[in-house]
């Protein structure tokens, strides 16, 4: 049985014995350990995780709605090297705590306040608002490390986006950078 097999066929025992609410745990405990340049699961493994995988042009459609953040999850490096308009930056490294942006729920409150004109106290009060994530692409993992978290801080998994293709696909696709 692969690594992947296993976590999967855990997670489905995780469901059954504890809930959804926790269905994304060893999902999420596996991508610490994922090496940067290693190919990402197979979509339907992150159903446990997001409500979709998404690819650019979806992604610039949905980010039209005013209820949706749109979060570079980047290194600071990274973005200086240019960014998707409207986003908001969030550095997701589970490589380094320190620079793990998303596990200060009071700067990641401040941060979706700030973009989405709202004025909540906790991470689980935007129920009604989306997320759609980025980062270098699908061998680069910030993107899932920061959804891992925003679940770990009670976000809803139907409010989640991850667009695996991250920047590069953005930019490939011809749509607008700054």
């Amino acid at each position: 049985m692969s690594m992947l097999s296993a976590f999967v066929l855990a997670s489905s025992m995780l469901v059954s014995g504890f809930g959804f609410a926790q269905e994304h745990k060893v999902f999420c405990s596996a991508v610490p350990g994922w090496a940067i340049g290693e190919e990402v699961p197979a979509a339907q493994e992150y159903s446990v995780l997001t409500h979709e995988l998404l690819d650019a042009k979806k992604a610039a459609e949905i980010v039209k709605n005013e209820k949706v953040a749109f979060i570079d999850s980047r290194s600071d490096e990274d973005v200086k090297g240019g960014t998707i308009p409207r986003t908001i930056h969030i550095v997701s490294d589970s490589k380094d705590p320190a620079k793990h942006q998303f596990s200060n729920e009071k700067f990641l409150v401040e941060k979706l306040n700030k973009k989405l004109n709202t004025q909540f106290s906790k991470v689980s009060d935007f129920k009604d608002y989306k997320v759609v994530l980025f980062c270098n692409g699908k061998k680069c993992h910030r993107s899932t490390f920061a959804a891992c978290t925003l679940r770990d801080l009670g976000f809803p998994k139907d409010n989640i986006y991850l667009m695996l293709g991250g920047f590069g696909e953005w930019k490939a696709a011809g749509l607008p950078v700054k």
